[in-house]
């Protein structure tokens, strides 16, 4: 038999007055014509499960194969569809775009588990899709699964805390760094694959995050309007709260960055305390800095809803069902114990003070933004790496008792209620302990700009295209250095 020999000819009648059959390609089985899907493995481990269409109604199901299983032992299997199965319309101007979703957020026919073996084996897969997973669906993004969170968003280190599942895999460096923050899974998918276009992640403190390498608008609305102008911020604060860096590698390479958004803006960076300018403004009667005063806003505003909106519910449904208490990660056992102990009346002066700081942000440190133009005329830069490895191994002197205590640097967007673009500008080298070799670790930069100025920001990081700021043609190396993780954000590999 020659290798051109025609075996069978299977001769299909499509009526094509009835449906359009869209390009790519198909197989049949049975007399129907069915979708492609390409298998891949999930090598970063950054997968919970991987989802296919159920039906044409929006619900999903999980793809119950393994086409890996011998090369990649234990890795989860993602089916994705061909891209020429889509076309961009004016309703759904991002069909075809891969879009995965942390399991954190409800998604229809499919459990929401929270990264919690308890919480998953408790509650029944989901009847509707999250409005902002309904939305982006609607506008054509195709979700290919669901990955990994850190258990209920909370702040765990690999090896440390996470019990129930592994860790993702961070791709970057050595392959052993660790993956921080509670939207892991979001991060690791983007950086380790070429064929993903977003994932979407949240921002647990309940303040929109933008990031990019990490980057994307904070909502579906947000990434529907393309009616605002673009107009460059004016001025650049740099706080020298934070700058320079300790690091001196890391603030050659940041500093070579926000040169160059001086120029292409057109401005001078201006040097701004943020600890004076609390002391010269804060409210009368106030003796505390910055840091003082502001050093439970987390802990007070954030621990009590997570108390009643979801752990004495679920502990209590949990022994109702089983006749014992669910097993927990270290660092949610240790918040069982500490969330009853914040009072309301915490809760009520932490949200009092959060609006103190922010009247003092926009009154004394950053303009609102102008309401008309949707943009904001000032963008604050702040530096998001530290040029140290965070290796995945690292055992500490005990599970993390993360309570958000503190003021820090990632505190002055999300307080605000500020959009962040953190960008990749570069790398710093480092000696990997595994390797033995040089290595290199993504430097990272922080751009704060006004609350609502969100796509306004986006369109900052992504205007240089075509100029020499050349913010998009680093490489996506950022991972999230502090729980960031309710708005939704996107991360995209850039």
């Amino acid at each position: 038999m020659s290798e051109a020999e025609i075996i069978t000819i299977h001769v299909v009648h499509l009526p094509t007055e009835a449906f359009h059959l869209s390009q790519g390609p198909y197989f049949l089985y049975t007399g129907r014509l069915h979708h492609v899907y390409r298998l891949y493995p999930d090598t970063a481990g950054a997968f919970v499960v991987a989802t296919v269409p159920a039906d044409n109604n929006g619900t999903f199901r999980s793809l119950d194969a393994s086409a890996y299983g011998e090369e990649y032992p234990s890795t989860l299997t993602i089916a994705v569809p061909s891209r020429l199965y889509f076309t961009p319309t004016k309703a759904k101007p991002y069909a075809g775009l891969r879009l995965a979703i942390k399991d954190i957020i409800d998604l229809k026919g499919l459990k929401t588990g929270g990264s919690s073996r308890a919480y998953t084996a408790l509650y029944g897969p989901r009847t509707t899709s999250a409005e902002t997973v309904q939305r982006l669906v609607d506008l054509g993004f195709v979700i290919v699964g669901k990955v990994k969170t850190t258990q209920f968003a909370d702040s765990e280190w690999p090896t440390s805390d996470w019990v129930d599942y592994h860790a993702p895999f961070n791709p970057r460096g050595d392959g052993y760094l660790t993956t921080s923050g509670s939207s892991a899974g979001s991060a690791a998918a983007v950086a380790a694959y070429d064929w993903l276009d977003f994932s979407l992640g949240t921002d647990t403190r309940e303040f929109a995050v933008l990031a990019e390498a990490l980057y994307g608008p904070s909502s579906a609305t947000d990434i529907a309007s393309n009616a605002l102008p673009h107009q460059k911020p004016t001025v650049i604060l740099y706080p020298i709260d934070y700058w320079p860096a300790k690091d001196t590698a890391s603030q050659e390479v940041f500093e070579a960055f926000i040169a160059r958004l001086e120029r292409f803006l057109g401005v001078t960076r201006t040097e701004i305390s943020l600890e004076d300018t609390w002391a010269e403004h804060r409210p009368e009667g106030v003796t505390e800095s910055l840091s003082e005063y502001f050093e439970h806003i987390f802990e007070w505003a954030a621990n009590p809803d997570q108390w009643t909106g979801l752990f004495r519910d679920f502990l209590s449904d949990y022994e109702s069902k089983f006749g014992k208490p669910p097993v927990l990660n270290p660092q949610l056992r240790f918040k069982v114990g500490y969330l009853p102990t914040v009072t309301p009346e915490q809760q009520a002066e932490a949200v009092r003070r959060m609006g103190v700081y922010q009247d003092w942000f926009y009154t004394h440190v950053m303009p609102p933004v102008d309401e008309n133009q949707g943009h904001s005329k000032t963008v604050m830069v702040l530096p998001w790496t530290n040029g140290v490895p965070d290796y995945r191994d690292t055992y500490r002197d005990g599970p993390q008792h993360f309570t958000g205590i503190g003021f820090f640097f990632y505190n002055v967007g999300p307080y605000a209620e500020a959009p962040e673009l953190v960008i990749p500008v570069g790398t710093t080298p480092y000696v990997s302990k595994f390797t033995g070799k040089t290595e290199r670790l993504p430097a990272a930069v922080g751009v704060v700009g006004a609350k609502g100025g969100d796509v306004a920001l986006a369109r900052l990081g992504s205007a240089p295209q075509s100029s020499r700021l050349s913010l998009r043609n680093t490489v996506n190396l950022i991972w999230q250095a502090t729980d960031n993780a309710g708005y939704a954000y996107f991360y995209v590999d850039i």
